[in-house]
């Protein structure tokens, strides 16, 4: 899983960037196998001026699936960044669910038929 981060005008922007990356790893970890590219991008859109300013970007690129993209705005950048990956994490869980279901159900279909060709064969 490659992580991009992209720390536009935040202050302390070294510092953030090993926290994030870390919180990217722990977050997502699970699912490293179906992650091919995490590009996570925070800035901070009023500047200076304060309030809730902050802005991240997360596009999650998937193995065989359409992105994941979620928005979100907060005071707190490690607040924002960890409300984003959880966000993340969860819409990945229901894409596995999902996926997993229908593979299982596919495949109970198929050895069904199997089976039923097998018992009119007999006959």
């Amino acid at each position: 899983m490659r992580v991009d981060l992209k720390l536009g005008k935040l202050k302390n922007a070294n510092r953030l960037r090993n926290q994030f990356q870390e919180m990217v790893s722990q977050s997502l970890a699970k699912f490293e196998s179906s992650i091919r590219e995490v590009q996570l991008a925070l800035d901070d859109v009023n500047g200076p001026r304060g309030g809730i300013d902050k802005y991240c970007r997360a596009v999650i690129s998937l193995e065989g699936a359409s992105p994941i993209v979620i928005d979100d705005r907060d005071s707190s950048p490690g607040r924002l960044v960890n409300r984003v990956l959880s966000r993340a994490a969860q819409n990945l869980r229901e894409q596995t669910n999902r996926r997993g279901h229908k593979a299982f159900n596919r495949g109970q279909r198929s050895r069904l038929r199997r089976v039923h060709q097998t018992d009119s064969e007999l006959s």
